[in-house]
């Protein structure tokens, strides 16, 4: 596999197999289009000192059904290349919700 030509770190971060490297990524592959989804799923607003509005307000203790309104609207104002659709799930029996975020990724050939 050849280096990428424009790399960004992989997410997560880590060092490549052999030990002397840092793991990257290729821009605008599937798998950097994902990692970039996941970073903004994972992290709450005001989590990064350097961009506080990033993120999504997490839904901590909220009843279900939960609002996916700020996820869906945080997943498209920092990562507009995959449109995303959100669904829930509720699991009445254990008193969880599970959401489920499908994102669209189009290849370049794709592409309107």
């Amino acid at each position: 596999m050849s280096y990428p030509e424009l790399p960004h770190f992989a997410y997560p971060f880590a060092r490549t197999p052999d030990g002397t490297g840092i793991a990257v990524t290729e821009q605008d592959t599937p798998e950097e289009i994902m990692a970039c989804e996941l970073v903004i799923v994972a992290y709450p607003v005001g989590f990064r000192d350097d961009r506080p509005e990033f993120g999504w307000a997490w839904p901590d203790l909220e009843q279900a059904p939960i609002s996916t309104v700020q996820l869906e609207q945080a997943l498209k104002e920092f990562e507009p290349r995959a449109p995303v659709s959100i669904e829930q799930v509720y699991d009445a029996a254990n008193a969880a919700v599970t959401l489920n975020a499908n994102v669209q990724i189009r290849s370049d050939s794709e592409s309107p």
